[in-house]
């Protein structure tokens, strides 16, 4: 999912609520000891779609998850659902080529949040991503 943290991290108003700007943006995971706010992208499954051209589609999903230590944004402190707001923003309707790879397509499916500790809310969308290979 190179290219949904291509957009991410290119996305001033997404990297503006985090901790580090676009360095707070990890791949697959960030250690528990990360500092928040932050977003972690994480690729669940990709598979290549039949079509009828010579061009090879594929479908992903993934999940993205907002982290921060509340929900809204309160003090200064960007919240996990604040930040989904504009992740979704960000994402969803997204077309063109970011790093290397063709997005055709970006939907969102859905959004859930969780507590984690008292300390760690979680709000997790999962996106469809039609790609071109």
């Amino acid at each position: 999912m190179r290219s949904i943290i291509n957009i991410l991290e290119n996305d001033a108003s997404v990297t503006g609520l985090l901790n580090n700007g676009s360095e707070s943006v990890f791949a697959e995971f960030a250690s528990q000891a990360e500092r928040i706010p932050h977003i972690v992208v994480e690729l669940m499954e990709e598979e290549e779609m039949n079509t009828m051209s010579t061009t090879v589609s594929t479908e992903a999903r993934c999940r993205v998850f907002s982290v921060s230590d509340r929900l809204y944004t309160d003090d200064g402190v960007s919240g996990a659902y604040d930040m989904g707001v504009l992740v979704k923003a960000g994402l969803v309707g997204q077309s063109g080529t970011f790093n290397n790879e063709t997005i055709k397509q970006v939907n969102l499916e859905s959004t859930s949040h969780f507590i984690e500790s008292p300390e760690r809310v979680v709000v997790e969308q999962i996106f469809q991503v039609f790609k071109t290979v």
